[in-house]
C-alpha cells in the first residue's frame, strides 16, 4: 500500500546554484530509483536557517512530496545518510 510522504532536505551553502541544481536532481533520482516511489511535486528555496547545523548559518531547502510504500523510506534514509551535501533531513507521513 502507497502511503503519502514529504521530505524535507537542508543543503549545504557551500554548493555553488548549479552544483544545487545539480544534487536536487540527484536527489530526484535516488526517490525514483527506489522501488514504488512517485514524485508529485519539489520545491527549493534558499534560506538563512535560524540555527547553525554543522557550523553552517544558511542553506537551501529542498521539498519533495511523493508516494511510497512505508519499506522504502528506510531504503531511501540510507541512501542519503553519509551525502556530506546535506546538512538535515526530515520525513513526513502525510495523511
Amino acid at each position: 500500500m502507497l502511503r503519502n510522504y514529504e521530505v524535507i532536505f537542508a543543503i549545504s551553502s557551500k554548493l555553488n546554484e548549479n552544483e544545487t541544481k545539480d544534487f536536487a536532481e540527484k536527489l530526484k533520482k535516488i526517490l525514483e530509483a527506489t522501488k514504488d516511489v512517485t514524485i508529485t511535486s519539489s520545491t527549493m528555496e534558499a534560506r538563512q536557517f535560524p540555527y547553525l547545523i554543522k557550523k553552517e548559518s544558511k542553506g537551501t531547502f529542498m521539498t519533495y512530496t511523493f508516494q511510497a510504500p512505508p519499506e522504502a523510506i528506510q531504503s531511501i534514509k540510507e541512501e542519503i545518510k553519509h551525502r556530506e551535501e546535506i546538512l538535515k533531513s526530515t520525513f513526513i507521513k502525510k495523511e
